[in-house]
């Protein structure tokens, strides 16, 4: 399908925000836009020394992993699923020879991730629901990682092993499935810009958009003031997809993000060069495009 017949078919609401820092907040301030926010590495959910709602854990090692069954190599959810998975990350993304991973909590319940490999938490405290951790290191080679619910230790998924290779940046995306559980997208992700004069965008599902997970197209059409270069295609993008997403090289400028589905309304955002980013995209939220510029991780 041409992308002039996609634009005939699609009648949007252009929402013009500009693409800039977070400072706070969940997922960040925002600019006043109601379908798309730029969510940021400050907002890293850990508790203030006043509050109580739920302590973080000890990160000195001395808390013990969250329970599994005994003398196995998986972990059992609350209904009785095996979420033990592995994870292979090789691809280089960050300046630091050691690697990296941070984790992006889109559910509703506070998380918790702790490093059998180490024995100590992986995060300075739990990642609240609706934010975002700072990135921290592991350790090269294999890491026995397990993600659970901070309030009651429920296990979420283990990732036995997350072998990790030198100077890769690993996220994990905490999101809510249909059934009220959760569950977790591993994805290899990268920091540094590999074409300067150019950014890097992805598009991750995080949620079944209308009745059912249906692959549908993405796409990045120039528009507003300072119109991109030429419109991208996300093709096959799914909940179910979700750990398939890969980057691809979009020219600055401005642009909207449309569903081929119209499942959700358009969103206006700006691409700068040298900029990676991560566009999670959810149902049922006050703001349906959240925007994660994985170029700010840092650790």
């Amino acid at each position: 399908m041409s992308i002039k017949t996609c634009l005939t078919r699609l009648s949007l609401i252009l929402l013009l925000c500009a693409l800039s820092a977070c400072d706070g907040g969940i997922f960040g301030t925002g600019d006043g836009s109601n379908n798309i926010q730029i969510i940021g590495d400050s907002d890293s959910g850990v508790p203030e020394d006043n509050e109580t709602e739920s302590e973080a854990p000890d990160t000195t090692g001395n808390d013990a992993a969250p329970e599994t069954e005994a003398d196995t190599n998986t972990d059992v959810s609350s209904e009785g699923e095996t979420v033990s998975t592995s994870f292979e990350n090789l691809q280089v993304g960050t300046t630091s020879t050691i690697p990296g991973i941070h984790l992006i909590n889109v559910s509703d319940r506070s998380i918790s991730v702790f490093n059998e490999t180490t024995g100590a938490n992986v995060f300075a405290g739990p990642v609240l629901a609706g934010s975002v951790s700072d990135a921290a290191a592991i350790q090269i080679g294999d890491n026995n990682i397990v993600i659970s619910e901070t309030d009651n230790n429920t296990v979420v998924a283990s990732i036995r092993p997350l072998s990790a290779g030198t100077s890769t940046l690993t996220t994990l995306i905490v999101r809510n499935t249909d059934d009220s559980s959760l569950d977790v997208v591993k994805l290899s992700s990268t920091s540094i810009s590999l074409t300067p004069t150019m950014a890097q965008v992805r598009v991750v599902q995080a949620s079944v958009l209308g009745a059912t997970d249906t692959s549908a197209t993405f796409m990045l059409l120039p528009a507003g003031e300072n119109p991109g270069g030429s419109a991208i295609l996300f093709n096959n993008v799914s909940n179910d997809s979700a750990a398939d997403a890969s980057y691809q090289i979009v020219a600055p400028g401005d642009y909207r993000l449309v569903d081929s589905l119209s499942r959700v309304d358009a969103a206006s955002l700006s691409v700068e060069a040298g900029k990676v980013y991560t566009l999670i995209i959810q149902q049922g939220q006050d703001t349906p495009v959240l925007i994660h510029e994985d170029d700010q991780l840092s650790f």
